[in-house]
């Protein structure tokens, strides 16, 4: 600490020659702009032209700014792909078992247009279920016909009704209670008393030929 140095800090606790200097060093002495001395011993205000900007200067980044012109680490990777979490693109997706989960990496620029392709609909896939499949009801009984396709993720709370397949007329003794679901098949034995004369004034009509589907 050479109190005869031009560049002597009375605040200075440990000794670096390497800053003392006898001679007079005019600079930009403000750290604020790009021009800053830190070894300038006289201020001199006309060396200090460009206001330092901090931000990111990769033009690959997200964050990029145009009119940064000195880098603070803060730049982000562009990473492509479908940012709207309403659609199956955004998430890892199992098509198999029709589940989602959170992705490995998110998407952080839009592509929407070619990447978010397929909307979210959430539904029953349990094909033991009567939700899984496009269903009519009728009379409180269920016919069925082809599994809803339009559903994609599956929402297990969406299984409400258990297929329960059987006969569903108490004309036969086959009759279940507790189906609902007419198979055919299962109503086979009429019930002796029963009436299926159609020229009756009063009779059962027998005649099967509702939609029905076999389990």
């Amino acid at each position: 600490m050479d109190v005869n140095a031009e560049t002597w800090n009375a605040q200075a606790t440990i000794h670096d020659s390497t800053l003392c200097t006898d001679e007079v060093i005019s600079g930009c002495t403000s750290d604020f702009y790009l021009e800053y001395n830190p070894l300038a011993t006289i201020s001199d205000i006309t060396a200090c032209n460009i206001p330092k900007i901090v931000g990111c200067t990769n033009e690959n980044s997200t964050n990029f700014n145009a009119d940064a012109n000195q880098d603070d680490d803060s730049c982000i990777e562009i990473i492509l792909g479908c940012t709207n979490p309403e659609y199956i693109e955004y998430w890892n997706y199992d098509s198999e078992l029709k589940t989602l989960s959170s992705p490995s990496q998110i998407a952080n620029t839009d592509t929407e247009q070619t990447s978010c392709l397929n909307l979210i609909n959430e539904g029953c896939t349990d094909i033991d279920y009567i939700e899984t499949y496009n269903f009519n009801l009728f009379n409180g009984f269920y016919t069925l016909n082809d599994v809803n396709s339009s559903i994609n993720v599956t929402n297990s709370s969406a299984c409400q009704n258990l297929i329960v397949s059987g006969c569903i007329y108490d004309t036969f003794s086959e009759f279940n209670p507790q189906a609902n679901v007419l198979n055919q098949a299962d109503c086979i034995n009429i019930i002796d008393n029963v009436c299926a004369d159609p020229l009756a004034d009063v009779f059962v009509d027998l005649t099967i030929n509702s939609i029905y589907y076999t389990i």
